[in-house]
């Protein structure tokens, strides 16, 4: 999946590289619960896993949709404003309790 990604970003198709990640996001997913024996992919990850694999993974992507989006995309796509703020409040949402206020 992430090679296709790959191609698909070689060849100015940026949707269809979104699409080849979020396949591969699926399949480290389902990866996770097969290796415990959970069903339910998203929700067992969501549920078990350690917060380190978590901000892994959330890291991976607010890559690629942060700030480097409209370079990956070598410009081809971009975020709107709307998606931009969208995307910053989600990104508030993640981020773990800060120590100190525990």
């Amino acid at each position: 999946a992430v090679l296709n990604a790959r191609i698909a970003l070689t060849r100015a198709r940026p949707w269809s590289a979104l699409n080849s990640l979020e396949e591969a996001r699926a399949l480290l997913l389902e990866m996770y619960a097969r290796a415990r024996g959970l069903p339910r992919p998203l929700p067992a990850f969501e549920r078990d896993s350690d917060p380190t694999l978590r901000a892994a993974l959330l890291a991976a992507c607010e890559f690629l949709l942060g700030d480097n989006f409209d370079r990956l995309t070598n410009g081809q796509a971009a975020l709107t404003p709307g998606e931009r703020h969208v995307l910053a409040a989600v990104r508030q949402d993640l981020q773990p309790p800060s120590l100190s206020s525990a």
